[in-house]
């Protein structure tokens, strides 16, 4: 098959769907597959077009790529696509959507207007990565979130798509609200796992738990840590070491500083907390090959769209998941295909961590990519 994949930026490491697209792309010229990706609207690049090629650590296909800048008019990027395609004459075009890769306002009307000009003669795919905003904050939002639901249906409906995919049932059940109809495309790990290598064992008298993804508000460190501590005296365990990984920002700065604070670590003398900050991801790989279990702070809901997540179920680690949710609508735990490897935060967690052990490593962009080109190769 010869696709086109779309997104908003490919600039390594500083766009988690960019990243995602890139991983994608490339496991899928792995398998044969001859593969384009654009970047519609970077805003990593100066000039008006950049052309690059995308090499990949532990991937053998280099796909070729095009990055436009979003200081370019729609209209001209529009019509240089347009030419592009009659060039490459892909049999698909999959646009990986968040409305803020199109739009720093999160509206992309200007994108979408201009995207239905192209003269198609290919079929569409579409992988809503994100949908729209709550809108229960305020008026403002209120509207945001309604032009991007009319902008989610004016996409389906405009393009004409043959085949929708997201990566959480909570979007699917949003996606069938407005007569869109979407199957699961799993979320796969954006850090490569090294080929030929055997998880490590979990040390018997120390334990390192891992931070690696987005801070929520919502989440406590209690009783977490209280049953953390109660499995280690229950275990032997002589110590419990907390790393945190990844791009800081103000809200994460501000959670990992509450829960590393004086008073947590008088109240949890075994405890250590070490700030790593963004590595490289060669060095992310190696320090969740050493970790003993992952942390994630996302709600249920979206537990099985978090790339941080899959790197972790991917490099072996049994992630402790929390139990709350976005809404009262609580998802299936079988739809996440990695639900046997999570840990929730309840009173039986310290016999779990106990008698937890790590899970073979697997590169879990390639079952991503069987699964795409399955799906596509069925229309």
């Amino acid at each position: 098959m010869k696709i086109i994949f779309l997104c908003g930026s490919l600039e390594e490491g500083r766009d988690g769907v960019g990243d995602y697209t890139r991983t994608l792309a490339s496991a899928m010229a792995k398998s044969g597959h001859s593969i384009l990706c654009v970047a519609l609207n970077d805003p990593y690049i100066s000039q008006k077009v950049c052309h690059v090629n995308l090499h990949f650590t532990n991937f053998t296909s280099i796909p070729s790529a095009i990055r436009y800048s979003n200081v370019s008019t729609w209209s001209s990027k529009i019509d240089s696509l347009n030419n592009l395609t009659k060039i490459f004459q892909p049999d698909w075009v999959s646009l990986q959507y968040v409305p803020y890769s199109f739009s720093r306002f999160g509206i992309p009307i200007r994108f979408i207007f201009n995207l239905v000009k192209l003269k198609a003669t290919w079929k569409w795919h579409i992988m809503f990565h994100e949908l729209w905003r709550s809108g229960h904050e305020n008026i403002k939002a209120f509207i945001i979130s309604l032009l991007q639901k009319i902008l989610v249906k004016s996409f389906a409906m405009f393009l004409q798509s043959s085949i929708v995919h997201t990566s959480i049932d909570h979007y699917v059940s949003l996606l069938r609200g407005i007569n869109i109809s979407a199957s699961i495309l799993p979320i796969h790990s954006n850090i490569s796992v090294p080929q030929k290598r055997v998880p490590d064992k979990i040390n018997s008298l120390r334990w390192i738990f891992i931070f690696f993804g987005s801070f929520d508000s919502k989440w406590q460190s209690e009783p977490l840590f209280k049953y953390i501590d109660e499995a280690r005296e229950s275990a032997g365990i002589s110590e419990c070491i907390f790393w945190r990984v990844g791009r800081s920002s103000l809200l994460g700065n501000y959670i990992w500083t509450q829960i590393s604070c004086a008073e947590a670590r008088l109240r949890y003398p075994a405890f250590r907390f070490i700030e790593h900050g963004e590595q490289s991801e060669a060095s992310v790989s190696r320090l969740l090959l050493k970790a003993s279990f992952g942390i994630s702070m996302a709600p249920l809901q979206w537990i099985g769209k978090s790339g941080s997540v899959a790197a972790m179920i991917a490099h072996g680690l049994p992630v402790i998941v929390p139990t709350y949710s976005v809404s009262i609508e609580a998802p299936p735990l079988e739809s996440i295909f990695f639900w046997k490897n999570m840990l929730s935060i309840d009173p039986l967690l310290p016999a779990r961590l106990q008698k937890a052990a790590k899970f073979s490593l697997f590169n879990s962009v390639d079952q991503t990519a069987s699964l795409l080109a399955s799906s596509l190769s069925l229309k």
